[in-house]
Parts: structure tokens; sequence; C-alpha cells
């Protein structure tokens, strides 16, 4: 099995990440997975070759990773390397092809979707109108003009 490092430019939570120029392969000798979402992989490397990288992708498992900080060198050849799975690049394609209405969008917002985020401030109106006769308004007393006057949206 072989891993790919790289060096992440992007936001972590953005779907299609750009990347430095500089890959390197590596062979990897021993893994585990933890879990779900994490692995801990052991790769003949040194440590000064794989201390740039904070990305990696393992094709055989069709997955990407983002690497921990915490690096540890087992000798002078091979370094243990924790990671966390990228479950946007790695399930990307899913996600694009998926017909879904979200709650929440960075642009063009549906207004029929309720979010608790957005806060909407409502203002009264105030309206004034005149009425001729009373009829309109049998409680009060009016003789040929009335003026209404109610508030709306308070």
């Amino acid at each position: 099995m072989t891993v790919t490092l790289k060096h992440m430019q992007s936001p972590p939570n953005k779907i299609h990440k750009s990347f430095g120029a500089e890959t390197k392969e590596f062979e990897v000798y021993a893994y585990n997975p933890i879990g779900e979402t994490s692995i801990t992989i052991d790769i003949v490397a040194n440590f000064s070759d794989i201390i740039n990288y904070n990305y990696m992708d393992i094709p055989e498992l069709g997955r990407s990773y983002f690497i921990d900080p915490e690096v540890i060198a087992l000798d002078a050849e091979a370094v243990r390397v924790t990671a966390t799975c990228d479950v946007l690049t790695s399930f990307a394609d899913s996600i694009m092809q998926a017909h879904i209405l979200t709650s929440r969008a960075t642009s063009n917002p549906n207004v029929f979707v309720p979010d608790g985020r957005l806060r909407n401030s409502t203002r009264g109106i105030t309206q004034l109108k005149m009425f001729t006769g009373g009829e309109w308004l049998p409680r009060i007393n009016l003789d040929t003009n009335g003026i209404v006057v109610s508030t709306i949206g308070v």
C-alpha cells in the first residue's frame, strides 16, 4: 500500500481542496484503523521528509486524511503518522451528486427554508386611513369622517 503526502492550502471545510505542487509517495508497511474516521500508519521515511506535509491520500482505502501534528519517529527510516479522515474530500462525488435542500448556504440562500442563525427584524408599520361614514366602525360614534390607527407587525 502506498500513501501520497501533500501540503493542503485551502480551508479544511472545503470540498475541492487546493494543494501545493510538491507531493511525495511513501510505502506503508503497517496501518491500524482507529474507529471509522482515524488511522495510524507506519511509513518508510525520514522524519524530515514528511514534516512539511499536512494531508495524505491512500488510494487503496479510497480515503483522504488530515495528518495530525504529532508525527513519531520510530527509527532512522520509519515514522508513525496518525490522521483523521477528510469526509468532504473522500465522499466529494457523492456529496456533489446528491439532490438535497440545504438549510444554510454562503450564497443564494433559500428563503423558504428556516434558518435559526439568520436574524429577522420586524419593524411596525403605522398606517393612517380615512373613512367616511360611521358604518365601518359601529362602536365609535363618527359623524362624517373618522381616523383609524392600526399597527402591523408588532
